[in-house]
């Protein structure tokens, strides 16, 4: 980013005329706010307290208040059902305007946080639930007052992009189970049961309206009509329940949606116990194999890539590449 100079130093408190303040100061019950350009009168009542000396900025004909520099910013990073407000600390707060998924990509916002040194944006988890009015990021700028030139310089570097801050609403969503049987057995129907009993009980919030069930052999030919069959119909999503863990990418299941797709976008997830969950897409037709034991993992991250499958407007490799391999299980005493 190019450099702009702007005059912030410290200043004796009898040359302080008009200089900006960079944070609250507070005599009594008299609050002089972050930004406020100091008057002959408040120099005297700054005396009066034993200030000497304070540092500040001079706001020259190029520059703009804080506050009107996070209005530019949050307008370009709010997308859609988002808003912003800029409370009474300074901070700007960017809402939720729909109860949904709040839709972000972690790769881009640290990629902003890079942009300018005194600019800083926080978000909620990406992918997480959240209601109307709720507060899913927050918004600083640490100086008084800002260059508008430097404002500007970085609008242009998020020109192009997609907004970085959205909210997709919820709605009903059509969802087809295929089930790609090893045995057929009493045993492997009770699994597949309980799976889907934890698939239910996860998501019910999202308005999952399961209408069809699929039956399909655990080969690839099998699995692949039954894929294709389920396309058919026009489901938003497909889950796929095998019969036996993934465990290669030319395994059964793998094997048998690259007939159909033209990439599974997650192969695995480095999970240990649950690697086996993939997603693809197909004409906005969003499929997601279920790790075998789904019933029994930690689901965390598996549930969190879910909803990202489900809730991204198109599904990218890279997007499922920033793994967190957190081990999450109890310590054991040795």
């Amino acid at each position: 980013m190019q450099d702009y100079v702007m005059k912030c130093e410290e200043f004796d408190i009898n040359l302080a005329e008009n200089v900006r303040l960079f944070a609250p100061i507070k005599f009594g019950s008299k609050i002089y706010e972050k930004g406020h350009a100091l008057t002959k009168e408040d120099i005297l009542i700054f005396k009066m307290h034993d200030v000497r000396r304070i540092f500040g900025a001079v706001m020259d004909d190029g520059d703009i208040s804080y506050q009107t520099a996070l209005g530019i910013i949050a307008a370009k990073l709010c997308g859609d059902n988002s808003a912003y407000t800029i409370d009474e600390q300074g901070i700007c707060r960017i809402i939720s305007t729909v109860n949904g998924i709040f839709v972000n990509n972690e790769d881009r916002v640290a990629k902003f946080n890079r942009l300018h040194p005194n600019i800083i944006l926080n978000t909620i988890e990406p992918y997480s639930q959240v209601k109307e009015g709720e507060v899913i990021a927050a918004l600083e700028l640490t100086l008084p007052i800002i260059p508008q030139a430097e404002v500007d310089d970085l609008i242009f570097r998020l020109s192009g992009n997609s907004e970085l801050i959205s909210t997709v609403p919820f709605a009903p969503l059509k969802v087809g189970l295929i089930y790609a049987k090893v045995q057929d057995t009493k045993e492997e129907t009770r699994h597949f049961t309980n799976v889907v009993k934890r698939l239910v009980k996860e998501f019910a919030s999202l308005q999952l309206d399961f209408i069809d069930e699929f039956n399909a052999a655990y080969d690839v030919e099998a699995v692949a009509d039954a894929l294709q069959n389920a396309l058919n119909t026009a489901h938003d999503i497909i889950f796929i329940l095998g019969g036996a863990p993934t465990s290669c990418e030319s395994d059964v299941l793998p094997a048998a949606i690259n007939k159909i797709v033209d990439e599974i976008v997650s192969q695995h997830i480095p999970q240990i116990g649950a690697s086996d969950l993939l997603i693809a897409e197909k004409r906005k037709q969003k499929i997601i194999v279920l790790p075998y034991d789904y019933d029994k993992a930690d689901i965390s991250m598996i549930n969190r890539y879910i909803k990202q499958a489900i809730y991204a407007d198109k599904l990218n490799k890279f997007d499922f590449s920033r793994h967190q391999s957190v081990f999450s299980g109890k310590r054991r005493q040795t």
